[in-house]
This record gives structure tokens, sequence and C-alpha cells, in this order.
């Protein structure tokens, strides 16, 4: 699609998760995954249902992009309202530090977001 071409997805069902890697280094990986199912409603442009695989790509290519701007956001306002913290605590069980460990590692943690979209159609009316 063209810069100038769009489309709205209606999504019926979004589920998604996340898991907190830390491993060996000190800077914790964050993998987040979205799922999204759904329909296209408008579009700037007619649609080919030939060419769903292509939407499907463009629309997980979006929700990558934005769902990686909101955490970013969250971590520079240092806020965690999708509780990547309490997972970090539960992964450490009775250790003393860390709670203070998590308020180091997070301001440094990297995000990888990972979205799966399936068009159950164009919304076209032939």
């Amino acid at each position: 699609m063209e810069n100038d071409e769009s489309y709205m997805l209606s999504a019926d069902d979004v589920n998604g998760s996340f898991r907190v890697l830390d491993g060996k280094s000190e800077i914790p990986l964050i993998k987040v995954n979205v799922k999204v199912t759904g329909l296209v409603e408008e579009s700037t442009i007619p649609l080919q249902v030939e060419r769903i695989d292509a939407y499907q790509q463009m629309a997980e290519k979006e929700i990558e992009d934005r769902v990686l701007a909101l955490v970013k956001k969250f971590q520079k306002n240092k806020v965690d309202p999708m509780g990547f913290g309490r997972r970090y605590r539960a992964m450490h069980p009775g250790k003393d530090n860390h709670w203070e460990e998590w308020l180091q590692a997070y301001p440094k943690a990297e995000f990888e977001v990972k979205a799966k979209v399936r068009l159950r159609g164009t919304g076209t009316i032939r």
C-alpha cells in the first residue's frame, strides 16, 4: 500500500502476553506478544481479498510500532501499568533485594514486540 492508503481494522479479539527475560545480562529483555483477530471496516482505497496477507502484515507492523512506543513511554515515565516488575519479582522468590534490582534494571530494559493479525475479511461487499 502507498503512504496515502490506509484502512481501519475492527478488532473482534485482542490478546496480549509478555515475558521478562533477564538471563545473565543486567539488562532485561521484555518480549511482548499481541494477537488480533478482526475485519477491515473502511479503507481509503478498494481492497482485494487476494492481498489479505499483505494487509495483515501491514497491520502487524503498525501494531508492533504502536505497542513499542507505548511501553517505551511507560518506561520513560517510570510507570509500570502492565506489571513487568511484578512478573520480575515473581521470577526471583526469596531474594531480599529483587525490588531494588528491578528499579535499577527497568530504565535499561529492552523491548521486543511481536504482533500476529488475522483478518477475517476485507469488509468488501460485492
